[in-house]
């Protein structure tokens, strides 16, 4: 019955703009010991988290927890599913998280991160990066491509969430080692030569 209702009162709060449910409501739902929502079908959690930012934040956290206490398996946790069934759930995901791993600054995140782009690569942004550095040679990574793509991603949206879209570009461009490699390869080779200017393809690496 709660499932139904909850269902009834995500689809009319969509039209409508309206919503129908309490913080109240949705935090008894949620947080109780033995949460109900977790027997609901995939598409009306999608809908809960997709429409609920707070309970989205909580299964991040959860997850970071699990992660970083190793409780479980990442690829046996429920919110990992759930990313696999919607882009628009794992766009918001990514963002959140990526916010979470600029407060934390911890590299056990950066990696909790690269393991989730290994399993998912849902997102637009990923799959363009990642064609680039795929194509290119070992050695030679065009990194001026790569900035376009960024710059693209990172200001062609609102205004307003420029700083959470230039966290998750910075979180995301540490899961590609090789392009790392390739930054760290060159930045060395830079320093050992005296002389070697800095070039516009050395601040493209920096």
């Amino acid at each position: 019955m709660i499932e139904k209702i909850v269902d009834c009162a995500i689809e009319r709060s969509i039209t409508t703009s309206d919503t129908l449910l309490s913080d109240e409501f949705i935090y008894e739902i949620v947080v109780q010991k033995k949460p109900c929502y977790r027997s609901w079908s995939p598409s009306l959690k999608v809908k809960l988290l997709l429409n609920y930012p707070d309970v989205l934040e909580m299964e991040v956290l959860n997850l970071i927890q699990d992660y970083l206490s190793e409780k479980s398996n990442l690829l046996n946790h429920e919110i990992i599913h759930l990313l696999q069934i919607s882009s628009d759930l794992s766009q918001r995901f990514q963002s959140v998280l990526s916010d979470h791993i600029i407060q934390f600054s911890s590299w056990k995140l950066i990696q909790l991160e690269q393991s989730i782009q290994q399993y998912l690569r849902v997102l637009p942004l990923f799959e363009s990066c990642q064609q680039e550095i795929e194509k290119a040679s070992f050695y030679q990574v065009e990194t001026h491509r790569l900035l376009d793509i960024i710059r693209n991603y990172i200001y062609n949206g609102s205004m307003l969430h420029v700083s959470n879209r230039r966290n998750e570009v910075w979180c995301l461009s540490l899961t590609f080692h090789r392009f790392l490699w390739y930054c760290v390869y060159q930045l060395i080779q830079w320093t050992q030569n005296k002389n070697a200017p800095w070039t516009t393809q050395s601040i493209s690496i920096g």
